[in-house]
């Protein structure tokens, strides 16, 4: 399959994401981390599938060197998202042993299909599209990365103790900034 670049998110060379969409499908492929960096750009590509109608999303990760809690809590509210939607859990693809073990850690593999082989079939380079880094302020970095932790602990309670300090942060940050 043959996907476009996005813009980098938050100008990072390093970590990208590629979309490309079929008639049901959406699929992003990470490059380098799946990060708080990147989650912004997924979050607005699979919101642009479920307006659009499509129901499934895929998220290939042969490519991705590692993610943090905030681009995991992004897919878990994804996939409750698409769920909710009338659509199927989002679908990892090219899932390496050491990032299907940090997704179970945190509860993520109660929400999403984890598979190892690569997602093989979608569209070819004219149906591709360009989905650039979303502009987004202080504010809504710190309440997107407040909203994924707080996703991670509604899947798996037991996440709370490993966020919690994190989680008083963001909240105090936040409310800072929105005064």
């Amino acid at each position: 399959m043959d996907l476009r670049q996005s813009a980098p998110a938050q100008d990072d060379d390093r970590d990208q994401v590629f979309v490309a969409v079929t008639d049901n499908t959406g699929v992003a492929r990470i490059m380098g981390r799946g990060s708080f960096k990147v989650s912004p750009t997924l979050k607005q590509f699979a919101q642009r599938m479920l307006d659009e109608g499509r129901t499934r999303l895929v998220v290939d990760l042969k490519h991705c060197e590692g993610m943090d809690s905030t681009f995991m809590g992004t897919l878990a509210g994804l996939s409750q998202r698409f769920r909710k939607a009338g659509g199927e859990p989002v679908i990892m693809t090219g899932v390496s042993p050491r990032l299907a073990q940090l997704m179970k850690t945190l509860g993520l593999d109660r929400l999403v299909q984890i598979q190892a082989s690569s997602y093989k079939t979608g569209p070819d380079e004219s149906q591709a599209i360009e989905m650039p880094a979303p502009e987004t302020s202080s504010l809504e970095s710190a309440e997107h990365i407040l909203e994924a932790h707080e996703t991670l602990v509604e899947i798996a309670p037991e996440n709370l103790s490993k966020f919690e300090d994190c989680l008083a942060f963001l909240r105090e940050d936040v409310r800072n900034q929105r005064s």
